[in-house]
């Protein structure tokens, strides 16, 4: 395994600087993020696949509507996607997992970063081994305050309660961003013009925007009206946040904020995040610690070879091979943990931050590997699970079968690759209606998993009951096995109730 640090070089530091210009540009352009500190380069026009007169856009929108898609599997209204899988049965399999040790050997991880609200700077703005949250960069941190502490009542503001018990009050004082700690992206997150999905006859022949399970995009903005008014803060150039009479230059991301009564605003009407907390998702999950256990030709970016370098795509293959080495299997229905050593990077004082992180990258292998194995939760230690830009190869990602009937609908040859950000994000969330779930701390508990070769645990996570959430923090909770004396890296394996399954690795 390679011990070099690329962020170490001159050249490293350029390149970052550039791929996150890059990277925010296309986050703007998606509307996904908000930015602080952060002037956003102007939104550009599509890119155009070599002097074809076809945009990359058009070509990736045709790719993505033939890739597997559970659209109408558990009926029209569905709006919980795969964590249908998550029954009592896959409950009861992940429970197993867990007990397959004494009450001595049993241990217990939780999987969220701390809010501490201290801020990342961006490469040009300042140190860039400062560490800080949301993990999320482009994002404002959380900060809480107290409301109420030992100082209000020391000086007579506030008086003990009848009987003498004094407490303290806290709240978030600055915007808390819904997506920027361990979280959840809400099947409401991420969509794309699509066309007519099989079975969907009720849908137009015409390209539109469609979430998950062929709801409308333009349920995202389903207006609430509230009674009282709430102050709160919203951009200056827009404080109803109803796109009248703004500015032609308007910022969404603005970061200049005014208070304002809110007597009104706009959510998910579809598919969000609290429709996925009430459900939960309770199951055998498996780490796979691709850091330390990937193919060595997977390069390194620390002494001990437990992180990826940046910028390294996981191949679906590597994850095969990962699960080899651990001795572990990945079974129908598993919750899947990809350990990169991103989040522990960005938390390390003595690493350079970057957005250009280690990631999945696509390939429709990988795509139909997740939708034939039935995963209902794919979760990683990086902001995207997958590498935020990459180049996509048609010839090497793509299945000649799929290439083909791109080619032919749109009359291009696809023989060189194309820029894509955020490849997996509409595949898995769009399609499949996986709730991609990101920013795990997860080394805490791969340090455990390595020392005694146990990877196979139970996974039990829901994120917070807000109605209308496009994402949500979520704080999960695995409970594993141990072998105080070492595994020596192979899973146990034993008889479980899961038919399709080869067993529970534990």
């Amino acid at each position: 395994m390679s011990d070099h640090r690329p962020s170490d070089s001159d050249d490293s530091s350029i390149a970052t600087a550039a791929t996150r210009r890059r990277v925010l540009r296309a986050w703007a352009a998606a509307a996904s993020i908000g930015v602080a500190g952060v002037t956003l380069p102007e939104q550009v026009a599509a890119q155009e696949y070599k002097d074809s007169g076809v945009t990359v856009n058009e070509i990736w929108t045709e790719v993505l509507s033939r890739l597997p898609d559970n659209w109408g599997r558990w009926g029209e209204d569905d709006e919980i996607g795969t964590l249908n899988y998550l029954d009592g049965e896959q409950a009861f399999r992940g429970m197993q997992t867990a007990m397959q040790g004494s009450p001595g050997e049993i241990e217990v991880f939780t999987l969220q970063p701390p809010y501490r609200g201290e801020a990342i700077p961006t490469p040009d703005e300042g140190d860039p081994t400062e560490t800080g949250d949301p993990l999320f960069p482009t994002r404002e941190p959380a900060r809480r305050d107290q409301i109420v502490d030992d100082r209000h009542y020391e000086q007579g503001f506030v008086e003990p309660l009848e009987g003498g018990m004094k407490f303290s009050d806290d709240a978030f004082i600055t915007r808390l961003f819904l997506q920027g700690s361990a979280q959840l992206d809400a099947l409401a997150h991420v969509w794309y013009d699509t066309k007519k999905r099989p079975g969907q006859d009720e849908l137009a022949d015409e390209r539109q925007g469609l979430l998950y399970n062929g709801f409308e995009a333009s349920t995202l903005s389903t207006p609430h009206e509230y009674d009282a008014p709430v102050s709160g803060l919203r951009p200056a150039d827009d404080p109803e946040n109803d796109l009248e009479a703004v500015p032609e230059d308007y910022d969404p991301f603005s970061t200049d904020l005014v208070e304002h009564p809110v007597i009104r605003t706009w959510e998910a009407g579809r598919v969000g995040a609290a429709k996925q907390a009430e459900h939960g998702a309770v199951g055998r999950a498996v780490l796979l610690d691709v850091g330390r256990n990937g193919p060595d030709d997977l390069e390194r970016s620390d002494v001990d070879g437990t992180r990826l370098a940046q910028g390294v795509g996981v191949e679906l293959e590597h994850l095969q091979a990962t699960a080899e080495a651990q001795g572990v299997s990945v079974e129908q229905r598993d919750i899947l943990l990809v350990r990169m050593g991103g989040t522990e990077k960005t938390l390390d004082p003595e690493a350079e931050w970057t957005t250009e992180e280690p990631g999945l990258s696509f390939s429709e292998d990988l795509i139909e590997w997740i939708h034939e194995n039935e995963i209902p939760i794919v979760a990683a230690d990086n902001l995207a699970v997958e590498v935020l830009a990459e180049d996509v190869d048609p010839q090497e990602d793509l299945s000649d079968g799929l290439r083909g009937d791109v080619e032919d609908a749109l009359g291009v040859t696809l023989d060189e690759p194309f820029l894509v950000t955020n490849p997996n994000h509409p595949a898995l969330i769009t399609n499949l209606g996986i709730p991609v779930h990101e920013i795990f701390l997860l080394d805490d508990l791969a340090e455990s998993c390595d020392e005694d070769g146990v990877y196979g645990m139970l996974f039990a996570g829901a994120p917070l009951k807000i109605v209308g959430g496009d994402g949500s923090p979520i704080n999960p909770i695995v409970v594993k096995p141990s072998r105080p004396d070492g595994g020596g890296g192979s899973g146990q394996e034993t008889e479980t109730s899961q038919g399709s399954g080869d067993g529970a690795d534990g």
